[in-house]
C-alpha cells in the first residue's frame, strides 16, 4: 500500500454543505466532485494524505476557514487554514503544507496534484523536487477554458504542468497538451460512484432535471426555451448549478414551471437525478471545449439510472452511443425534439436506455476501474 500526498481544493463531501452555506456566488461543484471521487478511488489500495486548500475569495462571507484534520478510512483530510487576505493566506498555507509533507518525507511517497490550481501546482512541484517524490498531475481541462482568471495564470499552469513525472488525463488532447515529454499517463473517462445519497430533498411532482454551469455558453438558455415549448401542465424543469449569471434568478421567476434550487451538495444532486423523468446535458457543441473535457454531469446521470439527453460529444459516444438520446448541436429546436422523444418512450424503452448506461459506467468509470488504472501508473 503506497502513501499518496494529494494536493487539491476538494473537501470531504460531508463537509461541503457547511462550506457552501457562506458563498454569495456558488463555486464550481464539478471540480469538487471529481477530485473527491478520484481520492476515494485511489484510497481503495493506498493511504491518501490530502492537503486540502479550500477556495476562498471576496464572494465568501467569512474572513477565514479554520484548519482541521478528518480521517475517513484510508484518507486523511488535512484542511489548511485559509484567510481572505492574500499575504496571510500564503503564509498560513505554506506553514501547514510544509508540516504535512515533512511528516511523510521518510516514506516512499507519490504526490498527485490538480493541474488547474497555480498555487497547489507550484507547492507540489517544490516538495516533489525537495524530497525526490514522483509527482503526477490530474488534468481535467485546458487552462484556456478556465473562467475568471488572467491569461498569465493560464500560461503558468501550462508551463508548470509540463514538468511532472506522469499524468492522469480525461482526454487524449489533454494528455497531448501537458505531456510534451512523453511521460507515463493514463486516460480516464470520468469517475462515478455507486451509493445511496443522504438527503432531505423530496420533490413530489414529475420533472426534467439539469445541473451544471449556468453560464449561457453551456446551454441552459436553450434548454429553458425548449422546455417551455413542451407546454406540459404537470411537468416542471428543476435546475441547480454554479456560475450563476447576473439576473438569472429574476429571469427564472417569470416561469411558473421552472424550479431553481441554486447550488446543492453532491448527495442532494444525485438524489434529485434519480427521481427525474429525464436529465439533460445541453452543452452546445464546441470543439475546443469537447476535446479537452468530458461533461461529467452526463456520466453522473447514467450512473444514477436516469434517462439521459445529451448534445453530441465524440468522447462520450465512443462508449455510450446506445445509452443516451443524442442531439447534434444543442439548439433549442433539437432539445425540444429530444425532450418530446424522451417523454414519449414506453417504460420498456426507457428501461433499456437506463440499463445500458448503468452497465457501461460501471465498466469504464466506477471507483474500482479507475483505481486499477491509477495503480498501473504509480506502481
Amino acid at each position: 500500500m503506497k502513501k499518496i500526498i494529494y494536493f487539491t481544493t476538494a473537501i470531504d463531501k460531508t463537509d461541503y454543505k457547511d462550506y457552501l452555506e457562506y458563498w454569495d456566488v456558488s463555486p464550481n461543484l464539478s471540480n469538487q466532485n471529481f477530485h473527491y471521487k478520484l481520492i476515494k478511488a485511489i484510497s481503495i489500495t493506498n493511504e491518501v494524505n490530502v492537503i486540502s486548500v479550500r477556495p476562498i475569495n471576496k464572494n465568501y462571507q467569512l474572513d477565514k476557514l479554520e484548519s482541521g484534520i478528518k480521517v475517513e478510512d484510508n484518507i486523511i483530510w488535512n484542511y489548511v487554514e485559509v484567510k481572505n487576505s492574500r499575504l496571510d493566506k500564503l503564509l498560513s498555507l505554506d506553514k501547514r503544507i510544509k508540516e504535512v509533507v515533512n511528516e511523510e518525507r521518510k516514506n516512499e511517497c507519490v504526490i498527485i496534484v490538480d493541474t488547474m490550481n497555480r498555487y497547489l501546482l507550484k507547492e507540489a512541484i517544490k516538495y516533489a523536487h525537495r524530497y525526490k517524490f514522483k509527482i503526477y498531475g490530474v488534468c481535467t481541462d485546458n487552462p484556456i477554458n478556465i473562467s475568471f482568471v488572467s491569461n498569465g495564470y493560464k500560461k503558468d499552469l501550462l508551463s508548470m504542468g509540463k514538468k511532472l513525472d506522469g499524468y492522469i488525463a480525461l482526454t487524449p488532447k489533454l494528455n497531448e497538451l501537458f505531456n510534451i515529454n512523453n511521460k507515463p499517463y493514463v486516460l480516464i473517462d470520468g469517475i462515478t460512484e455507486n451509493f445511496e445519497p443522504e438527503t432531505n430533498i423530496n420533490i413530489k411532482f414529475p420533472y426534467v432535471f439539469f445541473g451544471g454551469s449556468l453560464l449561457p455558453r453551456y446551454g441552459v438558455d436553450n434548454l429553458i426555451e425548449a422546455f417551455e415549448r413542451l407546454n406540459k401542465v404537470n411537468l416542471k424543469l428543476v435546475i441547480c448549478g454554479h456560475h450563476e449569471p447576473e439576473g438569472f434568478k429574476e429571469k427564472i421567476k417569470k416561469y411558473s414551471d421552472i424550479i431553481y434550487l441554486g447550488p446543492l451538495t453532491y448527495d442532494d444532486v444525485c438524489a434529485i437525478q434519480k427521481e427525474a423523468e429525464c436529465a439533460v446535458n445541453p452543452r452546445p457543441t464546441d470543439v475546443l471545449i469537447d476535446e479537452y473535457s468530458i461533461p461529467s454531469k452526463t456520466l453522473e446521470y447514467l450512473s444514477n439510472e436516469v434517462l439521459t439527453i445529451s448534445v453530441d460529444n465524440a468522447l462520450l459516444k465512443k462508449h455510450y452511443k446506445d445509452a443516451i438520446i443524442w442531439t447534434k448541436t444543442g439548439s433549442a429546436d433539437e432539445l425540444y425534439v429530444a425532450l418530446v422523444r424522451a417523454l414519449s418512450l414506453s417504460d420498456k424503452e426507457k428501461e433499456k436506455y437506463i440499463s445500458i448506461g448503468k452497465e457501461l459506467v460501471e465498466k469504464y468509470t466506477s471507483l474500482d476501474s479507475v483505481n486499477k488504472l491509477i495503480q498501473e501508473l504509480i506502481l
